[in-house]
């Protein structure tokens, strides 16, 4: 499983315009909890950037998963992913 951390509610947001079209980029800062190619857990989080929606609230701070619903099967059946959603982890 992957683990997201999220530490501040801060959202870094750019717009501009191409082609004529407008567009807006907005993100929040987080901390991957991955695992390395021997399979077993990174000593350290890893920096991340994790998209938010137009309309969506930031995520308060706390720690996430992947949603399963950001991966699907895309072109020629290959795993791939959708729009990165996260889901609070639950306290155990």
């Amino acid at each position: 499983m992957i683990r997201v951390e999220i530490v501040s509610t801060a959202l870094d947001e750019r717009s501009g315009e191409k082609n004529g079209k407008p567009w807006t980029i907005r993100e929040q800062e987080g901390y991957a909890h991955v695992l390395g190619q021997d399979g077993k857990p990174q000593k350290y989080p890893v920096l991340c950037s994790v998209p938010i929606e137009k309309d969506q609230p930031p995520y308060q701070p706390g720690m996430y998963q992947l949603d399963p619903r950001s991966v699907m099967v895309g072109d020629y059946k290959r795993i791939a992913f959708g729009r990165l959603k996260l889901l609070p982890l639950k306290a155990a």
